[in-house]
């Protein structure tokens, strides 16, 4: 984030309020993060073969997360369902609240309080889950 919030200076952007909301957006998305990690932590410990295929299941992720192009163009493609289920990526969502909160024209993809309730929803999931799946094989880590 620094480097990135360097950048941004570099590049004439204005400091604003809406900087405040990189602390939160940075917690909830930590909480993801870690549930994720736990989750993939315990599923890697079972099945040897996932640590081979997370690579590539997080490079895919990515590029369908919108992080080296405009959602605008991944958006323009999808409808119905499928655009929700692109707007819901919990990835999408965490990059589209840090750019809302550096960039003063950036354009979010919806309204601010519905990614904001996306992104608590996800850490909360993804944090109770991983954390309860990690816990659940605790006492079989390190054994055989």
């Amino acid at each position: 984030m620094t480097v990135l919030i360097a950048i941004v200076l570099l590049t004439g952007e204005p400091i604003t309020y809406r900087w405040l909301f990189i602390v939160p957006g940075l917690a909830l998305q930590a909480v993801f993060n870690a549930g994720v990690g736990m989750f993939c932590g315990r599923l890697t410990s079972k099945v040897i073969d996932f640590k081979q295929v997370l690579p590539f299941i997080l490079r895919i992720w990515m590029y369908m997360s919108a992080v080296l192009y405009p959602v605008d163009r991944l958006l323009q493609h999808a409808h119905g369902w499928k655009r929700y289920l692109v707007e819901a990526n919990p990835l999408l969502v965490f990059i589209e609240l840090q750019r809302h909160a550096l960039l003063d024209t950036y354009k979010l993809s919806g309204p601010a309080y519905i990614l904001w309730l996306e992104a608590l929803a996800w850490a909360i999931v993804a944090g109770f889950i991983g954390f309860a799946f990690f816990w659940r094989g605790e006492k079989g880590y390190g054994r055989g």
